[in-house]
């Protein structure tokens, strides 16, 4: 694609609304022109389809004693514009914090190439083979788009990795404690739901508990397929759903795990800075292991005696293992608002227990460094 044309590239719209848009800055190029700047589209933030050329809205605001009344009017409505995006924080409050990838420049990737799958080794578990059974019946696969000729697909090298974490161990090897009935809500006493806590260290990181956790993932390989659909669909009735989501597992018959091509779209566009695409890079390796958490419970709950839901983690109020596995293994303060917080109940089939955090209706957000994202990419 030549870097002259200018596309919208689906991070605000639908598939079926993308489309090419002329007269775009440079941010509103790699970031999206929102639906609701448009004109005649009724929103408080008109400000920004009343500009040419047409803006992502995420460019910092910087006051001046010089501007006009009229000038500071439209600033701050910027600024609220944004604050209203980004969870509460600005650009430039962003920028000082160093977690806006565009404007960050103290972190050593800008001077250097940007790690890949070429540099990360793949594990078996994701090798392309996995990713190649044909579509249900039912289903067809999704064209690029945007004028683009081509089918969304694989095409990735393979090549094994080493694989070790105390959250698989304490899957495995963890003591599991039938959850209380005191603990339970109402309608879920009788419920036959399990705790499972964690070993020791020194037997966690043992050498021999690091094979065997290497065996399962190799054992995995041959029991899960992988394919792209869309976050806008439902894979098992290729319709529109009224909600998006961007990965799911199937099972535990022919365990698949679907994945969003919006995840990837992000990385065909020319222009995002090597500080975006290591951030994409990274959500889409932690999606694919949330979603191997639910893969792996299938063949782990068998094997410890457990075969029903999922049980709750350590000290976790949601039987959730895929964001346990992303709070265990990332550390980020996310997925962690995530799994502690009330919403999350509504979205399980397990009921969310009496014991839980004193923020447990605190909705916090915390922006991350852009140099933490580099850290867990480096391969060394």
């Amino acid at each position: 694609m030549s870097k002259k044309e200018k596309y919208h590239f689906g991070f605000w719209w639908p598939p079926a609304k993308k489309q090419k848009i002329e007269n775009l800055t440079d941010y509103a190029e790699v970031y999206g022109y929102p639906p609701w700047a448009d004109p005649g589209n009724v929103d408080e933030h008109l400000l920004l389809g009343e500009t040419r050329p047409r803006k992502s809205g995420l460019s910092p605001v910087d006051f001046k004693p010089s501007h006009t009344e009229e000038e500071l009017r439209r600033l701050l409505a910027l600024e609220g514009y944004q604050r209203k995006t980004l969870e509460g924080f600005t650009i430039k409050e962003l920028t000082t914090l160093e977690t806006f990838a565009p404007t960050c420049e103290n972190v050593q990737y800008q001077s250097g190439p940007p790690y890949s799958i070429r540099v990360n080794p793949i594990h078996s578990v994701f090798a392309r083979e996995r990713w190649m059974a044909a579509l249900p019946r039912h289903l067809a696969p999704f064209t690029l788009g945007l004028g683009r000729p081509g089918y969304w697909d694989v095409d990735m090298e393979s090549n094994a990795a080493i694989t070790k974490s105390g959250y698989w161990d304490t899957l495995r090897f963890g003591k599991y404690d039938k959850i209380q009935p005191a603990d339970l809500p109402l309608g879920f006493a009788a419920a036959d739901l399990y705790r499972c806590q964690g070993r020791a260290a020194h037997e966690t990181n043992s050498e021999e508990a690091i094979k065997s956790h290497q065996a399962l993932w190799r054992s995995m390989a041959h029991k899960v397929n992988f394919r792209l659909k869309s976050s806008f669909v439902e894979p098992d009735t290729g319709l529109v759903s009224n909600k998006i989501v961007y990965a799911c597992t199937e099972g535990p018959a022919g365990l698949s795990v679907w994945l969003s091509y919006e995840l990837l779209e992000p990385l065909m566009n020319p222009n995002l800075c090597i500080g975006d695409r290591l951030i994409q890079q990274s959500q889409i390796a932690i999606t694919l292991l949330h979603e191997l958490a639910h893969v792996a419970w299938h063949t782990i709950g068998q094997a410890v005696g457990h075969p029903g839901p999922e049980p709750y983690f350590e000290d976790q109020s949601l039987s959730e293992l895929g964001w346990a596995m992303e709070e265990v293994i990332t550390k980020l303060t996310s997925s962690k608002q995530k799994f502690n917080h009330s919403w999350a109940q509504s979205l399980l089939p397990t009921p969310g227990l009496k014991t839980r955090p004193e923020d447990w209706f605190e909705n916090e957000f915390w922006p991350i460094p852009i140099e933490y994202v580099e850290k867990i990419s480096d391969p060394h």
